[in-house]
């Protein structure tokens, strides 16, 4: 008699947002109530899935329910407000719109700066810099300054593990641009810190 045939593996980013869910409902059968950061926590990773399968439709769902429980005014204050603006311009770059995803990052990363949210100002200039550079690899002078900027910031405010990102962003910036040297060196530069903060 034949065996059955195997099952096929679980995709490993399924598990890992599956667990994500479990974790937070099991952490909300302890606390036994139910808050906006709960519900925002939930609503976050299923956005997160759901624009990693591509299945923008319900991307746009959970963007918009992360920003209904996200008010600038709330109890999680304007960083949350902030994450959950920038959900409409991820999905708007996972759809190609770069020009729309690009000009609502520059307008939420003077919205940062402005508040003095450093951390996430860089966040938004990292982020317009990758777009940048997807959008037209072919012209990646556009990318160059938002990585220099968020280079100042890291070192203003000693974020170590932004730094690292920013240069291997400027990186790859100097690599579209056929300085291979200048590339190798910053990539180089960046690795030990990039290892660090990925444990």
């Amino acid at each position: 008699e034949c065996a059955p045939p195997p099952m096929p593996p679980v995709p490993t980013h399924k598990v890992a947002y599956a667990e994500a869910l479990e974790a937070l409902e099991l952490g909300r059968c302890a606390n036994r109530k139910s808050t906006n950061v709960g519900l925002r926590a939930e609503y976050m990773i299923k956005f997160e899935w759901a624009l990693h399968r591509n299945a923008l439709r319900r991307a746009t769902d959970f963007g918009e329910a992360v920003l209904g429980v996200s008010p600038a005014q709330s109890d999680l204050d304007i960083e949350a407000h902030v994450e959950a603006l920038r959900c409409d311009f991820r999905i708007s770059a996972q759809r190609g719109d770069w020009d729309s995803a690009v000009k609502g990052l520059n307008r939420l990363e003077r919205l940062c700066g402005n508040q003095g949210l450093w951390a996430q100002q860089v966040g938004c200039l990292l982020l317009g810099a990758k777009w940048r550079l997807d959008a037209c690899p072919m012209s990646p002078v556009p990318a160059m300054s938002p990585c220099l900027r968020a280079l100042a910031l890291c070192e203003l405010h000693c974020f170590d593990a932004f730094h690292a990102e920013a240069t291997a962003r400027l990186g790859m910036v100097q690599l579209h641009l056929g300085d291979v040297l200048k590339a190798r060196t910053l990539l180089r530069a960046a690795l030990p810190k990039v290892l660090e903060h990925g444990h």
